[in-house]
């Protein structure tokens, strides 16, 4: 029937392709038929951990199912998302992930998952917009005024930022990069201190999210000086991007939902999908406004794609201004 033993083979291989393939299709159609957990690898109330709950109750009402928002904090976001790297791979466990994610990887060498090995991406879910603010003691209104101050400074200005390898502390140290001046980093324990240093004229600067940054402004006790990402906020148009003085910066803070590798195409496909879904729902996206936070989506190829050249990005970086936590 099949001419040779070898035909039978190869017919034989096709069909469990085929039949592997229309089980992954009808695996994803029934997507979810139970809870699904989402790690945060947070503690509970803050923008990350806020703007990821919203999510989970767009895809609890789209999907028909309980999403169950679990937060599991500790060792630079290390331990929730190690979680998530020895799940089951098959879609009921997720887990979002921030700027941290992937400069984990460039500035320590204890990790205990393979960062693109163990995951994958499956979409990015908000963006979180980034600034640069300066206290009483920094004359700058602005990035241009900014940069030749610090070029006229007999000493470095200090910046500071939530913490060691934060997003602020790599967009502190890129800023100083492509600006040609020196700065020096003080990591604090969160935005909180770091605000109160540079308002009390300890510090010069400070780099953090435009939420952790903005009641200060309003209270004019801080002068903002550039968002870092690449567009001006609509609630502070007069505001310049970075972009705008050094062309193509663009540092921006951002959380993000992973899955174990291994979890099905077409399960990764949808769940992405439905996150685009519950993106442009306007309850999704009042609930980021509230917290300083735009939605944004990306399919599972593009978040990987980021993954790699943001990855590559961190890593120049640390070798240069050498930046290792271990």
């Amino acid at each position: 029937m099949f001419g040779n033993t070898k035909g039978k083979r190869h017919w034989m291989a096709a069909l469990a392709v085929l039949g592997l393939a229309a089980a992954g299709e009808a695996d994803a159609a029934d997507f979810p038929s139970k809870p699904v957990t989402i790690v945060v690898p947070f503690t509970p109330g803050g923008p990350t951990d806020l703007g990821t709950r919203a999510m989970a109750d767009g895809l609890s009402k789209l999907w028909g199912q309980t999403v169950v928002v679990e937060n599991k904090a500790g060792a630079g976001t290390m331990i929730g998302i190690n979680d998530v790297a020895k799940a089951k791979p098959d879609g009921y466990t997720l887990g979002c992930f921030t700027n941290s994610f992937l400069t984990n990887p460039a500035v320590r060498t204890k990790i205990p998952y393979d960062t693109f090995k163990d995951l994958t991406g499956v979409s990015m879910i908000l963006e979180s917009p980034t600034a640069i603010a300066v206290g009483p003691n920094v004359p700058a209104k602005n990035l241009a005024e900014l940069i030749e101050y610090a070029k006229k400074s007999p000493t470095p200005l200090t910046f500071g930022t939530p913490g060691l390898a934060s997003g602020g502390h790599i967009s502190g140290e890129l800023l100083q990069t492509q600006a040609g001046i020196k700065l020096r980093h003080i990591p604090f324990n969160g935005s909180t201190q770091a605000m109160q240093d540079v308002i009390g004229g300890r510090v010069d600067m400070i780099v953090a999210t435009w939420t952790d940054i903005r009641p200060f402004i309003e209270s004019k006790q801080a002068t903002p000086i550039a968002q870092l990402g690449p567009k001006r906020l609509e609630e502070a148009p007069d505001v310049a991007t970075a972009g705008e003085t050094l062309k193509g910066f663009n540092e921006r803070g951002y959380t993000g939902i992973l899955a174990p590798s291994g979890v099905p195409k077409e399960i990764v496909d949808k769940i992405a999908a439905d996150i685009k879904t519950v993106a442009a729902m306007p309850e999704y996206v009042q609930r980021l406004k509230q917290v300083g936070n735009f939605a944004w989506t990306t399919t599972p190829a593009e978040t990987n794609a980021f993954w790699k050249s943001e990855f590559e990005k961190m890593d120049k970086i640390a070798k240069a201004q050498n930046i290792k936590l271990d």
